[in-house]
């Protein structure tokens, strides 16, 4: 099956497609898509003429049983079809048979390439018999937002946190409206709202600017953009600042040494709404090494008897995930996926024998022991695991900073509950979710 694109085409009139015989030697069928006026690609809500063209070679009459067509897409897309001329029962010898269709691609079908599928059943010489053709067309929506960047960092730079964002209007109507901005809570964004006028065919470009509301906790908030049909969204991290530590940070199983350190809270959400504080991470840096002292409430610290692999133990043992981007490029990486650069470090705590074990590196899952320091310590009703991990194992670094997702598995034997802070571990490996931190003096 022969795929052509048509994200680039010049098109008067009629876009004429090739023909392609599938399925029999002596019948061809060919796909037509027309539109009126050059265009580079096909837009939402825009009504299109298909055309399929069945060619019977053979020496006698086909009988045509049934035409169908459809659509095939990453997401779940139901095409506006419908029948503008039937197909002829019947095509003699030699002769063509035309069905002809309006298609139209809702809303939610803007920004992706579909591929259109036609097939035809028929019958020759008593034997049934079907030949098929695709075509791909890349589909926008009337309205395209482009955004730069994608995901804004407070404070990653001297420089104030803006975003540019480009407006093209792929219909032939001049475009007047306004652009609204909305904010998750914790930033700020001007202006909010923008009157824009963009002519046909053509791109305008606006730039807002984002800023902390307050003094907003580290993690994720984002921009929401509101052009009417069209709505997008901007990412915005706020992140952890880690510092120097006063004095000598000792890897015991403690928190005395950690006054004054960064600090952010480890929660669930409950019941859709309420968020459950599970514990506390606790950040400090030197010449040498990233520390990190992660604190959590758990009654009971349960440990695995299985010693034949201790991260996939049965049952698992309590543990903690520390996973690292340090190019900050989780947003380039697509969903499910470590770039080469991450780095994934699981710690399993037991008073005197705890472990640090690096379960992703150099592109490829492994199950190594760091041999970095490590301890753990009970308090009462909380786990303390605390670790010194070298800056050397999460660099490269971009401008003294990376990108830190941390996750709690709590076992008690029968099942695991996780909790992230930052997020992207808890099911599919997502970079994207990861919270920046900076290193600052």
């Amino acid at each position: 099956m022969t795929k052509f694109v048509a994200a680039a085409i010049l098109a008067v009139a009629l876009v004429a497609m090739p023909v392609l015989a599938l399925g029999s030697d002596q019948c061809s069928l060919s796909m037509e898509v027309s539109t009126e006026g050059p265009i580079f690609n096909y837009i939402t809500g825009k009504p299109y003429t298909l055309l399929l063209t069945f060619a019977n070679q053979t020496k006698g009459d086909v009988t045509i049983d049934k035409v169908d067509v459809s659509c095939k897409s990453s997401t779940d897309i139901k095409l506006d079809m419908k029948t503008a001329v039937e197909a002829p029962a019947t095509v003699a010898a030699g002769a063509n048979g035309v069905g002809s269709y309006t298609v139209t691609f809702p809303d939610g079908a803007g920004a992706q390439v579909l591929t259109l599928v036609g097939t035809v059943q028929y019958t020759a010489d008593g034997k049934s018999q079907s030949v098929t053709q695709s075509r791909n067309l890349y589909v926008s929506p009337i309205l395209e937002l482009t955004m730069l960047p994608s995901r804004l960092i407070l404070g990653a730079s001297d420089e104030p946190s803006r975003v540019g964002m480009s407006v093209i209007n792929h219909s032939d109507q001049v475009y007047k409206s306004s652009i609204d901005l909305t904010t998750s809570g914790g930033i700020r964004v001007s202006p909010a709202s923008t009157e824009i006028t963009v002519e046909p065919n053509g791109l305008e470009a606006f730039m807002f600017s984002v800023s902390p509301d307050g003094n907003p906790a580290p993690g994720h908030y984002a921009v929401y953009i509101d052009l009417g049909k069209t709505k997008d969204w901007v990412a915005v991290d706020v992140p952890v600042n880690a510092k120097k530590p006063s004095g000598k940070i000792s890897i015991d199983g403690k928190t005395d040494d950690w006054t004054g350190a960064s600090a952010v809270a480890i929660a669930r959400l409950v019941d859709g709404s309420k968020w459950d504080v599970i514990g506390r991470a606790r950040f400090a840096y030197d010449d040498t090494n990233f520390y990190v002292n992660v604190e959590v409430n758990d009654p009971t610290h349960f440990l695995s008897p299985d010693s034949k692999s201790r991260v996939n133990a049965n049952p698992p043992s309590d543990s903690i995930v520390l996973a690292f981007d340090p190019l900050v490029d989780g947003a380039s990486a697509p969903s499910g996926e470590y770039r080469a650069d991450d780095v994934e470090f699981t710690v399993i705590g037991a008073e005197g024998g705890s472990v640090m074990l690096k379960t992703f590196a150099n592109a490829k899952v492994v199950e190594a022991d760091t041999k970095y320091p490590v301890a753990f310590s009970r308090n009462g009703n909380k786990s303390i695991y605390e670790m010194a991990i070298p800056l050397s194992a999460i660099k490269p670094m971009k401008d003294n900073m990376f990108a830190l997702s941390i996750l709690v598995n709590d076992s008690d034997g029968t099942k695991v509950t996780q909790t992230e802070w930052g997020g992207g571990l808890a099911g599919k490996i997502d970079p994207r979710r990861f919270v920046p931190v900076m290193l600052t003096k």
